[in-house]
């Protein structure tokens, strides 16, 4: 089954055009990675600050747990 995406996670994407390119880019497996990350956090603050920090991993095209 699909997560709702963030809220958060969409501001960012929909701010920065480089950014959802390098989302649309990425498999769904990895894509899923960061909704998860993002969505867990209770807190709107902290869902904001994950969605930031999750922008370069985005931008290299990798997942969340990776490196």
């Amino acid at each position: 089954t699909d997560e709702p995406m963030p809220d958060e996670l969409i501001a960012v994407l929909d701010g920065n055009p480089a950014v959802a390119e390098a989302w649309d880019a990425l498999t769904p497996g990895r894509k899923r990675s960061f909704v998860l990350h993002v969505g867990s956090a209770k807190q709107a603050k902290t869902r904001v600050a994950r969605s930031e920090k999750c922008i370069p991993k985005i931008l290299a095209g990798k997942g969340f747990n990776e490196y």
